[in-house]
């Protein structure tokens, strides 16, 4: 339900039967539209007590003002569940969550890959690429200060993530109770890796306990169990191992989504030709709609014709 509409800012509440409440905060491809909050079909399904704040737009939640207002109008809510109230979020999400922490009362923290901000001088010139959505006079001063900083943080992180500069920014604070969870080759969908009804309940169950090795063995279990490392893996590969990044394609194609397929083919076009085609006329097999898949496959044709005719003719 939707309870407060600022500026820039939509908050959701949903009344469930948790004995924590948690606070989601969104990605930019979830964008407000007055009806949908980051987590919303789990958490109703769950039936979990929370809060939703949505973004009319990648602003970053900057500069805050929407998020001081909800709290002052709506605090209530937070005083119910003093002592257990848990911020949770991926990208721009997960900077909203660590950012807000203290001022939502948070006891734990779940952040997925945050970046620190979007200011290269802020965040180090050696994270790339740089995100498109600056804004100099909402953004420039964004990053987190440690009296923002509240409650036990874990964040979720590729260690070879583009952004792994940033993730470090967050140590260099000095918070005592932060803590980063190793997710390697799941590069900026590391969430994704918990995408399922049963996996996130259970993540943000260990995360309130505090068994920071309980949480992590959970964390290697479900990426060992996810199809996600797998396709990275085979795309991260292709670039200087085609042959073992096919290999790996023709074992698990099954596991391979669309995406990760037209990923692989793409790789693979310039050294392993006759396989990229392989790969893209399965893809759009499995999924003719996918225009990308659909292009990637005519690119491919279209190169070989191209071959052919520039072929000599023999007479024999």
């Amino acid at each position: 339900m939707l309870i407060h509409s600022a500026r820039n800012t939509e908050f959701f509440f949903h009344e469930g039967r948790s004995d924590y409440l948690l606070v989601t905060f969104n990605e930019i491809a979830l964008l407000a539209d007055g009806k949908s909050y980051w987590g919303k079909p789990m958490i109703e399904r769950k039936d979990i007590t929370a809060i939703g704040v949505v973004s009319r737009k990648p602003d970053w939640f900057m500069p805050g003002d929407d998020i001081r207002e909800f709290l002052a109008r709506h605090g209530d809510i937070l005083r119910g569940f003093k002592g257990d109230i848990v911020l949770m979020g991926h990208s721009m999400g997960a900077f909203g969550a660590i950012k807000f922490s203290k001022a939502f009362g948070a006891t734990t923290v779940i952040a997925s890959c945050p970046i620190y901000s979007l200011n290269p001088a802020m965040r180090g010139r050696t994270d790339r690429p740089d995100p498109p959505f600056y804004v100099e006079a909402l953004h420039r001063d964004m990053h987190p200060r440690r009296e923002d900083l509240g409650g036990r943080i874990y964040i979720l992180r590729d260690p070879w993530h583009n952004w792994r500069r940033s993730f470090e920014k967050y140590r260099d604070m000095g918070h005592d109770a932060l803590s980063f969870v190793d997710l390697p080759f799941t590069d900026h969908e590391a969430i994704k890796i918990f995408a399922r009804d049963e996996r996130l309940p259970t993540l943000i169950d260990l995360a309130r306990s505090g068994d920071e090795t309980a949480l992590k063995a959970f964390v290697r279990q479900c990426r060992y169990a996810s199809s996600l490392r797998l396709q990275i893996v085979a795309a991260r590969r292709a670039v200087r191992h085609p042959a073992s990044a096919y290999r790996i394609w023709t074992s698990n194609r099954e596991r391979f989504s669309p995406p990760y397929m037209l990923l692989l083919s793409r790789a693979l076009a310039a050294t392993m030709p006759g396989e990229a085609q392989e790969i893209a006329r399965h893809m759009v097999e499995v999924a003719p709609a996918f225009t990308p898949g659909q292009k990637q496959l005519a690119a491919l044709m279209g190169q070989e014709r191209q071959l052919a005719d520039a072929r000599p003719w023999q007479v024999t």
